[in-house]
């Protein structure tokens, strides 16, 4: 327990119910003699007496004289000691057995109906009357001495203080007893932001792990590559938060918000670097894609991430505590992001990529959502295929060209050699009657050409691939 320096505050307990009952006025007395013994509450020097003010102490501070030497008691009032003497014990300041309600009820309403108003003023600090003249409100005020800023002391004041007011909250005559003001208000602000903060954080990774998944699903076939992504911004949220606990950051409005823009501003190193990674694997070997990865968007990364740190390390200059916290914060989980999108995330991506090739799936999971045009860019041995098609149909059209000859053996009907002529005109539609254009196409058909997916042997047109059970478009 400390004396009074320069981290005074007080800390009200409210109390709502009938504060006419007997008990009542009891349970607040004990209320206050167990607040006696917290750690960190202010006492009255020379006395040890717990610095505090309730109903109790006004009534009892107006019906006590004070007077000093040279100077004079204003409060003390003697119509109000004689009422008080005769319902109160001055010694232990609480009610006489025998006192009833109405009698708590005379004096309180000698202070509201007082034509002073400083004494009106006084007893409205501690006492709360309804419009329909009920006494259904009090508050104690007790001093406390901790420092706004320590968690830790206030945590522990705060429990303190829910061990003192139980004799109230047991009180049937008591509807509901809060401890608020002060450090201790600060407490429950900063508490329930952190309960929701925290609710929040967890829905938000799973909506963007839920994304992730559906969009990596419908690209790559694999679930698992969503939730790799995610795990670079799951680390920096770990690393914010023991970088401040090990700098003694306080959690305040500013900094409570840093986990969401830890995943706002985290997880978009990790979709480019994952993205990139898929790509280059459509041409490259693991390792290679990693390499080029880690060279060609590392490196744009770094630059995008270094401007962003410089710009939110400004607010260190700032004035205000507050923004120099958020703004360093801030610097810190934009590093933190870059390091582990650039250096941890393309582990995880070798290994995704490493265990699908083992299975034989890794090239169908790449290629499998490749669109029609890029199918036809595979292919350029199709143009001279069918470029050949016209040049083999002339000399299949030639005997039709040798036509008007098997036509002059009609002129010559007379002649023996009709009978003669008669059988070549009838062997000429057998080549004419063959399906020579038809068969070309069934004869490029035969040719065998590289699958452009995955690269084996197949005829020509032939869909889908066998091997792959990819439907090509030719």
């Amino acid at each position: 327990m400390k004396y009074f320096d320069s981290f005074k505050s007080d800390t009200n307990i409210l109390i709502k119910g009938d504060l006419t009952q007997v008990q009542t006025l009891i349970d607040i007395q004990n209320t206050i003699d167990n607040a006696t013994n917290n750690d960190f509450v202010q006492l009255e020097q020379g006395t040890n007496e717990l610095k505090s003010n309730s109903i109790l102490a006004v009534m009892e501070d107006y019906a006590t004289r004070t007077d000093l030497p040279g100077i004079q008691d204003f409060k003390y009032s003697q119509e109000f000691d004689t009422n008080y003497t005769k319902y109160m014990n001055k010694t232990t300041g609480l009610p006489k057995n025998g006192v009833t309600p109405d009698n708590i009820t005379e004096l309180y309403n000698w202070f509201f109906d007082n034509p002073d108003k400083n004494v009106i003023k006084d007893v409205s600090r501690v006492l709360y009357k309804s419009n329909s003249g009920k006494y259904e409100g009090a508050v104690i005020r007790i001093g406390v001495n901790v420092d706004p800023n320590d968690g830790e002391k206030i945590t522990k004041l705060f429990n303190q203080f829910k061990d003192d007011v139980r004799p109230l909250e047991e009180n049937e005559h008591i509807d509901s007893v809060k401890i608020t003001s002060g450090p201790i208000l600060t407490y429950i602000i900063m508490s329930a932001m952190n309960e929701s903060q925290t609710n929040t954080l967890i829905i938000t990774i799973i909506v963007a792990v839920i994304l992730l998944v559906i969009v990596s699903y419908y690209r790559q076939r694999s679930i698992m590559l969503g939730i790799i992504t995610m795990i670079p911004v799951i680390l920096c949220v770990a690393w914010i938060w023991g970088s401040m606990f090990l700098l003694g950051i306080p959690l305040n409005v500013m900094t409570i918000t840093i986990a969401s823009l830890t995943i706002g501003l985290g997880i978009t190193y990790s979709i480019h670097i994952s993205h990139r990674f898929t790509e280059d694997l459509e041409t490259k070997s693991i390792d290679e894609a990693c390499r080029s990865t880690v060279a060609h968007t590392g490196t744009a990364l770094f630059g995008a991430a270094a401007t962003t740190i410089a710009g939110f390390g400004i607010l260190v200059f700032s004035l205000l505590p507050p923004l120099q916290q958020f703004g360093g914060i801030t610097a810190m989980t934009i590093l933190y992001s870059f390091l582990a999108s650039v250096f941890i995330l393309p582990t995880f991506l070798v290994l995704w990529a490493r265990y699908h090739k083992k299975r034989g799936k890794l090239e169908q999971m790449i290629n499998g959502r490749k669109k029609p045009e890029k199918l036809k860019q595979h292919i350029p041995a199709q143009a001279p295929l069918n470029q050949e098609l016209p040049t083999q149909a002339p000399p299949a059209q030639a005997p039709p060209a040798q036509a008007p000859p098997s036509q002059e053996p009609p002129t010559q009907e007379p002649t023996a050699q009709a009978p003669a002529q008669t059988e070549p005109v009838q062997k000429i539609p057998t080549p004419i009657q063959e399906p020579v254009q038809p068969e070309q196409p069934m004869q490029s058909q035969v040719q065998m050409v590289p699958c452009p997916i995955c690269q084996n042997s197949i005829a020509v047109y032939t869909t889908p691939c066998p091997h792959c059970k990819t439907n090509l478009n030719w």
